[in-house]
């Protein structure tokens, strides 16, 4: 329908009917070099996630700027080109609320001397190899607790851990990454 304006009549929703938005997927965006991983991570996620994927830092700031913003990003902390702790940074400057849901992968963060570049930050650090269902419920969680404002135009702020980082190991005899 269109009014005399040209402009269309929006009629109303009928009660019990979802909008369109409620009912597409989360969006994830995986950030990592190793194209093993992103492989096997893709099958595992795909079948609950829009994932879009990125080879490093300087790609996934790319995507985000571009757009559409996703809702969490799973990220690799070492990487060419711009790393996971550069990424972060940025995003605190550019996209607070996002900064807030990066989840960082890593293997070496044990043995690399860059750990303590990790005290600074209270996002959540999964260690590879990762369990593959640890990582959907810590994903899930996310999305759930970092879901629409009322306006849907800002994401909320993901709760921080008291005293820095949280380093969860992943393992458990489950299949993993």
């Amino acid at each position: 329908l269109v009014e005399a304006t040209g402009a269309p009549i929006l009629a109303p929703k009928p009660a019990g009917v979802m909008p369109v938005e409620a009912l597409s997927r989360p969006r994830l965006l995986l950030v990592d070099d190793e194209q093993g991983v992103v492989r096997a991570l893709l099958r595992v996620l795909k079948s609950a996630f829009d994932v879009e994927t990125a080879a490093d830092g300087q790609e996934a700031l790319e995507r985000i700027r571009i757009g559409p913003t996703p809702d969490v990003v799973l990220c690799d902390v070492l990487m060419p080109r711009l790393d996971g702790l550069s990424l972060l940074h940025v995003l605190q400057q550019e996209a607070p609320a996002l900064a807030d849901r990066v989840i960082f992968m890593s293997g070496a963060l044990a043995r690399d001397t860059r750990r303590t570049d990790m005290d600074g930050i209270s996002n959540l650090v999964l260690e590879k190899p990762l369990d593959l269902v640890s990582l959907r419920r810590t994903l899930d969680h996310v999305v759930r607790r970092c879901g629409d404002t009322s306006d849907g135009e800002e994401r909320r702020r993901a709760p921080r851990a008291p005293g820095g980082h949280l380093v969860a190991s992943v393992l458990g005899g489950r299949s993993t990454v």
